[in-house]
């Protein structure tokens, strides 16, 4: 099954809004726009769906590298939409993929920096900070980044 919405009209409606559409057991999700086509595996005998509009409020960067073995709690701030920060507890798991085969190398004192640093950064979550504010700066193009 196929289906695609085409908004009517242009009635203002917030950036961070997201639309759900479901048939059965599957749902999908995207970013309002104006015209988007979603596409079902098969409705059966479904002859109803149902769509809904959902509104961002807040929103939060996560490292999800498998090989960082470490709980994460993160804190999503949700103050822009009357509420208080959503805290979160996040355990990723996943294949870890071993870049070279430890037994090829030995490790001397540049291999022993290079993972202190990489736990390092990893530890507190330093990488995903950096995005974050690399992300601020290209989307508000500021005249002087460094302020």
């Amino acid at each position: 099954v196929e289906l695609r919405l085409d908004s009517v009209e242009d009635l203002g409606m917030p950036q961070d809004c997201f639309v759900a559409v479901r048939i059965g057991d599957t749902q999908k999700l995207s970013k309002l726009s104006q015209s988007r086509t979603y596409r079902f595996p098969k409705a059966g005998d479904r002859r109803y769906g149902k769509i809904e509009v959902f509104r961002r409020i807040g929103v939060c960067n996560l490292d999800v590298d498998p090989s960082n073995q470490d709980l994460r709690e993160v804190s999503i701030n949700c103050a822009e939409a009357g509420f208080g920060s959503l805290g979160l507890k996040v355990a990723v798991t996943g294949e870890v993929k071993a870049e070279v085969d430890p037994g090829d190398v030995k490790e001397g004192k540049v291999g022993t920096r290079v993972r202190a640093a990489k736990e390092y950064l990893s530890k507190h979550g330093l990488e995903v900070r950096l995005s974050e504010a690399m992300q601020a700066v290209l989307k508000d193009k500021p005249a002087d980044p460094a302020e």
